[in-house]
Parts: structure tokens; C-alpha cells; sequence
């Protein structure tokens, strides 16, 4: 389904568009002021380098949370696999910088 921006929304979008830094939401809003400027879905996607499940999904998160929508996620990333008394050993041999001293035949 086609989005109608008003004229508050759309200088939201392109003020959101001059200050992301972020590659993924700056292609998400993107997605959403084009398809809402009448750009073909197909010609989208294509365009950004997207699916056009992806701009439906991205305008749909649009319409429900504002801009907010089609911000990216957190990535929280690995769970930590070293414990914290670990720490301080693992700090000291980064700092020797030597890693023929613990039997590497690597060179510094």
C-alpha cells in the first residue's frame, strides 16, 4: 500500500536524511520518501538495493512508529566468552606486544 506523506512528514524525512549517519536507516527512510513520491516499488528496491518486502516492511514500521520505525535495531553482538578475572592477564600480554615471548614465531 502506497504512503501519503504530509507536508510536516516529509520535512521530517529529509531532515532525518541530512543527519543519519547510519547507511541501513538512512536507506530505510529513504525507501519510505521515495515510494511515498510515487517511485514504482519495483524501481525502489532496485534502487537501494533492497527487496520490496523490505520497503513494504520499512514503510509499514514507518506508518506504526514515525521515524523512529525505520531506525536500525540494536546489534548487542556475541555473548562475552571472557571472564573477568581473565581480563587484566589478556591486558598484559596485549601490552607486551611481543608475541614471540609466549612462543609465536610471529614478528611485532
Amino acid at each position: 500500500m502506497r504512503v501519503t506523506l504530509t507536508e510536516e512528514e516529509r520535512t521530517e524525512l529529509l531532515a532525518v536524511l541530512r543527519m543519519i549517519r547510519n547507511v541501513r536507516h538512512w536507506r530505510r527512510s529513504q525507501a519510505v520518501l521515495l515510494w511515498a513520491d510515487g517511485t514504482p516499488l519495483a524501481t525502489v528496491a532496485q534502487t537501494l538495493g533492497c527487496t520490496q518486502a523490505g520497503v513494504c516492511n520499512w514503510t509499514r514500521a514507518w506508518r506504526e512508529h514515525g521515524v523512529a520505525g525505520v531506525a536500525e535495531g540494536m546489534h548487542p553482538g556475541a555473548e562475552r566468552r571472557l571472564d573477568v578475572a581473565a581480563e587484566p592477564i589478556l591486558e598484559g600480554l596485549l601490552e607486551q606486544a611481543n608475541p614471540q615471548a609466549q612462543g609465536y614465531a610471529a614478528t611485532n
